[in-house]
């Protein structure tokens, strides 16, 4: 009888168990966007998110690391952020400032019950996320010095991958009128007429740090084209004199020559 008293005991536990883990299976959290969804300049990082019924938690764990997988544990809760309702709901604190590189954040929701120990929802995982805040490198700006149109081809070489330009015909410091790029290739259209240019360009990264050329890009526009391979040599008055003459010589050269022969 006892047994069987112990051993009805232990099936109640293990049901009151099952629907405990049932009742209290939290939801994952659902990203709704991040300030570094693209590379940024900006050295905080934020993660807006939000949890389909906050009435069932007390708050969410997070963590933001350079590790691409990571998950929230009872065992790691003392080395993640922590985030009640009251405050912070909605997003994670500007954590920062953080260096250039590649970030991940992780988020689970939080549910202390009655139970010990607390609950945990899945780990959602928000990245990578990048701080960018070094301009590139260098940029190099190629194409035809000399234009018989009001409009140019550049190739622009760097060392990253670019998304706007800026070209001035004054100073770099003129430069304000942003373009986007999708390729490497920019036409630019000259605005004076026929003259010598100096081209002034700056141009941004994928995250907005700005690099400018070393020195400015000449170009000369006119509209005379001089194509050698198509020139012909006209004659000149004495070339044509001389001409005329050579050919009386011959002429009466081969008529006396004739005059003898007879």
């Amino acid at each position: 009888m006892k047994k069987n008293l112990f051993l009805l005991f232990i099936a109640i536990c293990m049901i009151i168990s099952v629907t405990n883990d049932e009742l209290y299976a939290l939801e994952e959290v659902i990203i709704q966007t991040s300030s570094h969804s693209s590379p940024n300049t900006d050295t905080t990082i934020k993660v807006y998110f939000e949890y389909p019924n906050t009435a069932e938690i007390d708050g969410f764990y997070y963590t933001i690391t350079t590790q691409p997988s990571h998950t929230i544990t009872n065992d790691s809760i003392l080395t993640n952020q922590y985030i009640a309702l009251a405050s912070d709901l909605g997003s994670t604190r500007g954590d920062g400032p953080y260096e250039d590189g590649y970030y991940y954040v992780y988020i689970a929701a939080y549910d202390a019950v009655f139970l010990n120990p607390p609950i945990l929802g899945p780990t959602t995982k928000v990245g990578p996320l990048t701080v960018d805040t070094v301009p590139p490198v260098y940029i190099k700006a190629t194409g035809s010095e000399i234009t018989y149109t009001n409009t140019i081809t550049l190739n622009l070489d760097s060392n990253e991958e670019l998304s706007e330009i800026c070209i001035s015909e004054a100073s770099y410091e003129d430069c304000d009128d942003w373009h986007i790029l999708n390729t490497s290739n920019y036409d630019y259209t000259l605005s004076n007429g026929e003259k010598d240019y100096l081209l002034f360009i700056k141009v941004k990264d994928v995250a907005g740090n700005m690099k400018q050329t070393t020195s400015p890009f000449p170009v000369t526009y006119s509209h005379i084209v001089i194509d050698n391979a198509q020139c012909k040599s006209i004659p000149t008055l004495t070339q044509w004199g001389m001409f005329f003459f050579m050919s009386l010589l011959i002429f009466f050269g081969l008529h006396s020559s004739r005059q003898i022969s007879t």
